[in-house]
């Protein structure tokens, strides 16, 4: 029954199912049946009809085995390849996002350094500005330089008729 189920999977392609139902047999025929009481009762022709039928079925189970390691060895082989791409892709994007992680970094040093020149800027706009006010105050509080003497009126006058010295009083 064993070998006609595992015949049964082979002939669908089920391998796996069949190689295990063949190793099964191979078992019960190699360690259990030796073991059993009445083996030792069975004539040379049924030990040699087993001993045949253990070959063929062990012959069967080793056809399957290749075929299963050159299966595995391919689907081995194909999930390699796309693991290699998949740690390929994993590479480069997080290369990526090293160098957006970089530039990002980059421009907000950037900023800064832009913020800290205007800052920079305002400070000494500022300072400049307080300082000509300082100077326009200072101007301001300085007070005009009052004439020593008040001239009369008619020094205007006296000006103005000619050969009259500077410092003379009028008439």
């Amino acid at each position: 029954e064993l070998e006609r189920v595992a015949n049964s999977y082979c002939s669908e392609g089920n391998l796996e199912h069949a190689f295990i139902l063949y190793t099964k047999f191979v078992t019960l025929f190699v360690e259990k049946l030796p073991r059993h009481p009445s083996y030792n009762e069975s004539t040379k022709e049924e030990k040699a009809k087993r001993k045949a039928k253990l070959k063929e079925v062990f012959g069967k189970a080793e056809a399957v085995k290749k075929k299963l390691t050159e299966k595995f060895a391919k689907e081995y082989d194909a999930w390699v390849a796309v693991e290699e791409k998949r740690k390929s892709v994993e590479r480069e994007r997080q290369m990526r996002e090293e160098e957006d992680e970089r530039v990002r970094l980059l421009k907000e040093r950037e900023e800064k350094e832009r913020q800290r020149l205007e800052e920079e800027e305002r400070r000494q706009r500022e300072e400049a500005e307080r300082e000509e006010k300082r100077r326009r105050e200072q101007e301001e509080n300085i007070a005009p330089i009052e004439p020593i003497a008040t001239l009369p009126p008619s020094y205007t006058e006296a000006t103005a008729s000619p050969g009259l010295i500077v410092g003379e009083l009028g008439p």
